[in-house]
């Protein structure tokens, strides 16, 4: 995987995990990969950069989300991916019950905007490590190097651009004989080991 990628990949996974120790401001950056408040570069209000706690109180989420970028271009040394994430095997459990979304398809689209930091001086400039892969969830070192976000938003954007039209699918492994629609079910849907994942121990 690209520097490139591994920035957008990370910076994603960081925001996503964001209200999984609650808190607010710096604590609630404080729940990304190492690096991330940094890599945030303030680009959304501390507040609105999460949920700052779990979704329905008293539930967990179960199962596996999916990621791709479905547009990715470069502007001089800056780069913009447009994302989807695809949750359509991921559960809210509740006691001993998953509800899903069935074959409801269950996503939404993300834009990121990154690049170096223009305030360091190229030979200050530090890219993010490529090839990171391995059996590990999360990076245990800073994987972003000295690059920053310059702009992030999800659902609309401010032109006018809808980003999850493109996301309207299923993520794969979606049970085909579940119903359409909200599924409650006794049985929890596959939670599957991260890929590529990150090396354990410390970036390659």
């Amino acid at each position: 995987m690209s520097p490139e990628g591994t920035f957008v990949r990370a910076w994603l996974e960081s925001i996503h995990r964001l209200g999984n120790g609650g808190g607010h401001g710096q604590t609630l950056l404080a729940d990304g990969y190492p690096g991330f408040i940094r890599a945030f570069n303030n680009v959304r209000d501390y507040t609105s950069a999460g949920s700052g706690g779990p979704l329905i109180p008293g539930t967990t989420l179960v199962g596996t989300e999916y990621q791709e970028i479905v547009s990715f271009r470069r502007d001089g040394n800056q780069f913009t991916a447009a994302v989807c994430t695809y949750s359509s095997v991921v559960a809210i459990k509740r006691g001993d019950e998953f509800t899903t979304s069935g074959t409801s398809p269950s996503y939404h689209g993300e834009s990121l905007s990154f690049g170096p930091d223009p305030a360091l001086a190229p030979t200050d400039q530090r890219v993010p490590k490529a090839n990171q892969q391995g059996p590990a969830a999360a990076p245990t070192d800073n994987v972003f190097g000295t690059w920053i976000a310059t702009h992030y938003t999800h659902g609309v954007d401010e032109s006018g651009i809808d980003l999850n039209a493109p996301c309207n699918k299923l993520a794969p492994g979606t049970p085909p004989d579940w119903p359409n629609g909200r599924y409650v079910t006794s049985t929890p849907p596959p939670v599957l080991p991260p890929s590529p994942g990150w090396p354990e121990g410390g970036s390659a």
